[in-house]
């Protein structure tokens, strides 16, 4: 199978399921989280990369926000205003990866 994308690219070993990357993320209250993609299957999304900050409530589908456009602050909490800052570098690795 040919590489070609976050939506179509199936890893060839349980391995390749689970990414740490080097990037933190660091949110606007100054603390910082390890960040993770996962190679993930559900019933009505089929298998997709997630992009995950662990520790926290923030996590998305990457084909998702790949759609969206790119952006340097995301949101983990917005009704608590609890922000990841540095977002655009955090997937600038997370591409790369996947």
């Amino acid at each position: 199978m040919r590489k070609s994308g976050p939506k179509d690219w199936v890893p060839s070993s349980q391995k390749a399921l689970r990414k740490k990357l080097k990037t933190e993320a660091l949110d606007n209250h100054g603390y910082r989280y390890a960040v993770w993609l996962l190679f993930d299957h559900s019933e009505p999304m089929g298998w997709k990369w997630i992009l995950r900050i662990d520790g926290t409530p923030g996590s998305w589908y990457m084909s998702t926000i790949l759609e969206g456009g790119i952006r340097d602050k995301i949101s983990i909490d917005y009704g608590q205003r609890w922000d990841c800052i540095n977002f655009l570098e955090i997937m600038q690795e997370a591409i790369t990866l996947i």
